[in-house]
């Protein structure tokens, strides 16, 4: 059933492929009806600057006994090039079933010149049935012309009437009509309706600046509504129904819903069960032996064995075929369908009546005017055993017991009975389960991959959506869309197969069960704890909106309902010394979300449930609506954190940290700096984690390039060259040990190795200004001079490198031992690009702007003298060296070790030269 929605003057552009009437449809030409008065207009009313607007929009209607004549004006204002194409395509619809049509005018108006368009031969029919991709035929002609020659300033000026009434209302008049514009802002917009006094005329006013006049003139009263300036009609982003309706006229001749109820009463009463439907009562009689089962096999009938497809031509729009004839052609839309389910459930002796409602307005569908236009659907009320099910006959994917059938997304309906007099109110879906995502992880051992198995259940109208998604495009599709979210979780998952589909027949259900790997599941930062990011994305799907401070308009949330998402995680091991329970609660008026967290020894349950109440926010909730769902973001992801080792092992760690504390006290350790005492603990640490089997291989490599680094820090070069060789068998790409492992090699004078590791890295990423400057480094202890500069100048084309200093500094010591003169990058750089503080005498010394006495002062007044003396003494050797002062090199370098600040390069670069041969 269709709802018959009026636009402004000219239908809607339809979308579908046209064909030619071919003759069998015509139009007349002529003068305007005698009874129009031509609408005052507005010159001077200002609009908002558009691509088109529109002079005047006038619509006059004659409802005079049973007809109804429909007379618009209308003139286009082409504002702007964009808006040539609108204004020039004018298409006029009419049902040539009830209607004819008669053009008045088309004129092109240009420089005050009137340019008649009206030519036959430029005028076509077309029938294009434009509601077939909804399985519908309306038999609706459209009047189309394109006009030529159309330029920016021009006015496009027509009229047109339409005459003849849908019978199916019985003589009642009825209309919605908006009174604004989706293309264009309006100067004037009238609607006139003329009707004999005694008739009873229901009229609802949406835009509250409308203007109403009324008069009674020769047994008839004239009513005007009349807007100036109308903005152009341009709602927010998802606008809510409502926002549409405040924008509309309102006219119903049916004074209550009890009118309504019986009028529609009418059109299904006379509709004969014939031989067909009895036909096949008795074969469901004869199959089914419980009034259940019975309603449950004409139902399924119903909804599968007759294929949707609508005629909406004429009386046919609302007026239901005959059962006996959707039986015979096995289609029918849906008050064909439920004409058919209730004929054949009064056969079977069960109680059923008609109910009208609407998908648009759904539970608003009240705050219409009483009138079959606020109608776009119809339903069956089934009464059965004491109880009532409100069931849909188009639901040809449905499946499940009566109580798993109910149509929960209407909110409220009219019973076509007599005894009617207001909506009934239906089942709601706020409880309703509409999805569930049941996520399992199972890790059989910690050091491997964990197994996601995903079970995502969609029920009722989703469940049918995805059951047709199935049949009509196989089960790969609604694989690859539900596999998306895991991918963006996890990117490195890997499907374990094809999607298993569980259908139930009990439940209107559907299940789809993936399976996946999950490498890279955990991260190990600071190489502390275990920690993994888990997301609700079904409850985060389902509150996504576009972002937004204000709106103007309503917002059309999502489908009612409750949507649940559960992650389980199960550990071949202890994680928790004893059970741990959590949750939190978010929600307003609109909605209401509870995050809950379970966990025992072994196990972890994370839950998130969305219980969606309202399917609009008004405009003045909107503010703090989006302040509540900023609070609920975050919380529809979280993160698993478990230790990298068992409580076993925790004790002896403990025993083991202490024993360095001890160690540190008692200087039996040796530790020179503070980050070489906590070295001495990372190393301890780290080990045990090793040692524990709970590290997938990636993990291991990067603690032992964490420990490696800790050796380094120590002095421990060879341990380290050990970890960071096994690290790169297990992870070989991996930036952060191949730069660390350079730095090694550096220090144990493998200058070839860090050039090929460093130059590794850089194949993958050229940017990677750590590897550079290490290949420069090993580079300039190789004597490679001109390679080292061409590294640190690449460098140096970033900024901050230039204001860190160190680049600077070795491009600098590079061209002294070219024989080159490095204060010229005192020119270069001058001092606002240079840091502020240490190592800034560093670089003043090595371009020359300082003495080695000033650097040493400069050194020991900062907070750690003897880190920077290290490196002070280190740099003022490699002058020396520059210089062909090795002996005087030798002591300096002496003097750098001496300060015993091993985890820096300095203090390797100084070993290194210190064991070069002289």
């Amino acid at each position: 059933m269709l709802a018959l929605a009026m636009t402004a003057g000219v239908r809607a552009q339809a979308a579908a492929s046209p064909r030619a009437a071919a003759g069998a449809f015509t139009y007349a030409t002529g003068p305007a009806p005698a009874w129009v008065v031509a609408a005052a207009e507005a010159p001077q009313a200002a609009v908002d600057r558009s691509a088109m607007h529109y002079r005047i929009i006038d619509r006059q209607l004659l409802a005079d006994g049973k007809s109804i004549w429909d007379y618009n004006h209308v003139v286009r204002v082409v504002d702007t090039d964009a808006g040539l194409s609108v204004a020039s395509q004018i298409e006029f619809e009419f049902d040539p079933s009830y209607q004819t049509f008669t053009l008045h005018h088309l004129d092109l108006v240009r420089n005050g010149k009137r340019i008649a368009k009206m030519d036959r031969r430029k005028i076509q029919l077309l029938q294009r049935e434009t509601q077939l991709e909804r399985r519908m035929l309306d038999g609706r002609v459209t009047v189309s012309a394109v006009l030529d020659d159309v330029r920016v300033g021009d006015e496009i000026d027509f009229a047109y009437s339409v005459r003849g009434a849908n019978p199916v209302f019985g003589g009642k008049f009825v209309a919605l009509e908006p009174l604004s514009s989706q293309r264009g802002p309006v100067q004037a917009y009238q609607v006139r309706l003329l009707a004999p006094v005694e008739r009873s005329l229901q009229v609802r006013v949406g835009p509250a600046d409308t203007v109403s006049t009324s008069q009674v003139r020769n047994g008839r009263r004239e009513t005007s509504w009349r807007r100036v300036a109308v903005p152009r009609f341009n709602p927010d982003a998802n606008a809510g129904f409502s926002v549409g309706a405040a924008q509309m006229l309102q006219v119903s001749e049916f004074a209550d819903w009890a009118e309504v109820a019986r009028w529609g009463q009418g059109l299904f009463a006379g509709l004969p069960a014939g031989p067909r439907v009895d036909a096949v009562a008795q074969e469901i009689r004869d199959k089914e032996a419980t009034p259940a089962d019975r309603v449950r096999a004409a139902l399924r009938f119903v909804q599968q064995e007759v294929r949707y497809f609508g005629t909406e031509i004429g009386s046919s729009s609302h007026q239901p075929a005959a059962p006996d004839r959707v039986i015979e052609q096995r289609f029918g839309d849906c008050k064909d369908k439920v004409a058919l389910l209730v004929a054949l459930l009064r056969k079977l002796d069960v109680p059923a009546t008609p109910v009208l409602v609407s998908m648009a307005a759904r539970g608003r569908v009240g705050s219409l005017l009483p009138g079959p236009l606020a109608f776009d659907h119809v339903i069956a009320r089934v009464e059965l055993d004491g109880s009532t099910y409100w069931l849909d006959a188009t639901r040809s994917r449905q499946t499940g017991q009566l109580e798993n059938r109910q149509a929960v997304d209407f909110d409220a309906g009219l019973p076509l009975l007599a005894s009617t007099t207001s909506m009934a109110v239906l089942p709601s879906a706020v409880d309703t389960d509409r999805q569930v995502v049941e996520d399992s992880l199972r890790f059989e051992r910690f050091d491997a991959d964990p197994v996601l198995e995903s079970r995502v259940t969609f029920r009722g109208i989703l469940a049918e959506a995805f059951r047709d998604t199935v049949t009509t495009q196989g089960p790969e599709a609604v694989q690859t869309q539900l596999a998306a979210p895991y991918l963006r979780l996890y990117p490195k998952a890997r499907s374990l197969g094809a999607m298993e589909v569980v259908d139930s027949h009990v439940d209107d259900a559907v299940t789809f069960v993936q399976r996946f790997s999950v490498p890279g599941f955990w991260r190990f930062p600071e190489e502390r704890m275990l920690v993994a990011d888990i997301g609700y994305w079904a409850t985060a799907d389902v509150m996504l909106v576009a972002k937004a401070e204000q709106r103007r308009d309503a917002y059309a949330g999502p489908f009612l309902g409750t949507y649940r998402h559960s992650v389980a995680l199960d550990f071949p091991g202890d994680v928790t010394a004893k059970p741990l329970s959590q949750s939190t609660t978010e929600g307003d008026a609109h909605f209401t979300w509870k995050g809950t967290f379970d966990a025992d020894r072994k196990h972890a349950v994370y839950r998130s449930v969305l219980r969606v109440s309202a399917d609009q926010i008004e405009a003045p909730a909107w503010p703090a609506y989006m302040e509540k769902l900023g609070k609920l973001w975050p919380k529809l992801s979280t993160n698993v954190s478990i230790s990298t080792l068992a409580a076993t092992d925790l004790d002896k760690l403990r025993a083991d940290l202490n024993g360095v504390e001890e160690g540190l006290r008692s200087k039996k350790l040796k530790a020179a700096t503070r980050i070489q005492a906590d070295a001495h603990g990372r190393v301890v640490l780290l080990s045990a984690q090793l040692a524990a089997g709970r590290l997938t291989p990636p993990l291991q490599a990067q603690a032992l390039t964490a420990r490696g680094i800790q050796y380094d820090h120590l002095g421990r070069l060879a341990d380290a060259r050990r970890d960071f060789a096994r690290a790169l068998e297990l992870a070989p790409d991996v930036t952060e040990t191949q730069n660390a492992a350079a730095v090694n090699a550096i220090g144990l004078r493998e200058l070839p190795r860090a050039v090929e590791l460093t130059g590794s890295v850089l194949q993958r990423d050229p940017r990677d200004a750590e590897a550079r400057r290490m290949r420069a480094v090993a580079r300039y202890f190789q004597k490679d001079f001109a390679a080292a500069q061409a590294d640190l100048e690449e460098v140096l084309t970033d900024p901050a490198a230039v204001q860190r200093g160190y680049p600077l500094l070795w491009l600098a010591l590079a061209m002294r031992q070219a024989g080159q003169d490095p204060s010229a990058l005192a020119a270069r750089h001058p001092n606002e690009q240079l840091p502020a503080d240490w190592p800034r005498p560093l670089v003043d010394y090595a371009i020359g702007t300082i003495s080695a006495d000033a650097l040493i002062d400069a050194a020991r007044a900062t907070k750690v003298p003897a880190e920077s003396l290290s490196e002070a003494y280190f740099y003022i050797g490699e002058r020396y060296q520059a210089e062909g002062k090795r002996s005087r090199a030798m002591d300096f370098w002496r003097k750098s070790v001496d300060q015993g600040v091993l985890e820096f390069l300095e203090d390797m670069a100084a070993r290194l030269r210190l064991a070069e041969p002289a």
